[in-house]
């Protein structure tokens, strides 16, 4: 079994990059609805699921006034729980939920911080137009409406 489990991962991972896969995941999981629950004063944690099964998570989290100004809004630790999951849409549906909250709570520039190795994650946050800040482990992602707001200054 220690040699069949990295080689189903391989063939999983493979598969994952296949448009047919993506799409067939997409619709098996259309009943997927993302909620949102307010896990402390300045921060929310939205959930993807279906069925009473959860698939994913992100946490939208408000800086309080105290904190520089120029981001006060972030996006932390996005997950989608299943690897056989991955690359079928629940990962942008938490990410568009979690931009729309923010927007809806008076968000105007929201940041991503997440490693610098997280290749999925950084290329789903720069689909949604932000730009990466690299300079320590973990990646700095402002929106672009951040940033010209930034160069403005």
């Amino acid at each position: 079994m220690a040699i069949i489990k990295p080689l189903l991962v391989r063939v999983l991972l493979g598969l994952q990059r296949l448009r047919l896969y993506r799409r067939l995941g997409r619709r098996l999981l259309s009943g997927v609805t993302v909620q949102e629950a307010q896990e402390s004063p300045t921060g929310w944690k939205l959930t993807a699921a279906q069925g009473g099964r959860e698939f994913g998570s992100i946490f939208l989290v408000h800086r309080p006034a105290d904190f520089p100004p120029e981001r006060p809004w972030w996006l932390f630790s996005l997950v989608v729980s299943h690897l056989h999951l991955r690359g079928c849409g629940i990962g942008e549906r938490l990410f568009a939920a979690a931009i729309r909250s923010c927007r809806a709570k008076g968000g105007r520039s929201l940041a991503g911080l997440l490693r610098a190795s997280n290749a999925l994650s950084i290329a789903l946050h720069r689909k949604y137009g932000f730009v990466l800040h690299e300079g320590d482990p973990f990646a700095v992602l402002r929106s672009r409406a951040d940033r010209r707001r930034a160069r403005r200054r």
